[in-house]
Formats: C-alpha cells, structure tokens, sequence
C-alpha cells in the first residue's frame, strides 16, 4: 500500500512540475512580463526566469529514477517551500504591492487558496520524501 501511495506522490509531482516548466517555456513571453511584475529587483526576477522552469523540470526528472528520487523530493520539497513563503508574503502584504495572479491552473485562485494549494503540495513533497526514506531504511535493514 505505502509503495502505490508513494507512486502516486512521485507521479502527481512529475506532472505538477513538468506542467508548470512548459508551460513557463510556452508562454514564455508572459512568464518574462509576469516575472518582471513582482515586487523583487529586475536582477533577481532575471536570474528566476533562467532558474526556474530547469530547475522545475529537473525536479520531475529526478522523481522519475529511483536512484535520484530522495534529491527529486528534497528539491521538491525546498521548491514548494519557497513558493508558499512568497505567496504567504503576498498573502499578508508584506509587500507593497499584489503581483498579478500565477498562470495555469492556479490563475483563478486568491492568494489565499493558493497558499492552501501550495500547503498541501508541500505536504505531499514531505509526506513522499518521508514515505521513500522510511522505505529506503527498509530496504537496507532487509
């Protein structure tokens, strides 16, 4: 049972971050406007743009081999982190001003709902780093 829960983790996060690097690439146009809307300096939205969507699908690439899983949920799992403290931040106007909405799936969503979507997507890239060291342990004590 833990190994299908633990299939469906890696799965749902290789779709969530291979969704989210293409689409930045197929509408690469607005990510670039969308970057530079937030309220961080140019050189830092600069640098995301030519960070993000690999560092995204590496992610997914990682969770797809065994051998690289635990790095796939540590990245996954520093990933989420990062964006749900950013979308809290925006949350609580602890900037000057809102950025505009993200894209994709989440485009209709508050900032509030995102940060809950982003909760539970972190909790999932926990909950699967755990479950595969627990396994991992297991595999090395059989």
């Amino acid at each position: 049972m833990k190994k299908a829960i633990l299939l469906m983790i890696r799965l749902l996060l290789i779709w969530l971050y291979s969704y989210v690097a293409f689409s930045k690439w197929f509408a690469f146009q607005r990510f670039v406007h969308d970057m530079h809307n937030q309220p961080f300096a140019r050189w830092l939205a600069d640098t995301l743009i030519g960070v993000l969507p690999p560092l995204e699908l590496a992610v997914a690439v990682l969770l797809l081999f065994p051998k690289w899983v635990t790095w796939g949920f540590r990245l996954s799992v520093l990933l989420m982190g990062a964006f749900t403290l950013y979308v809290g931040a925006v949350w609580l106007h602890l900037f000057d001003r809102v950025p505009c909405a993200c894209g994709g799936f989440l485009s209709g969503l508050g900032w509030g709902q995102h940060g809950v979507v982003n909760l539970v997507l972190l909790g999932v890239s926990v909950a699967g780093w755990y479950l595969h060291k627990n396994r991992e342990m297991k595999d090395m004590h059989a």
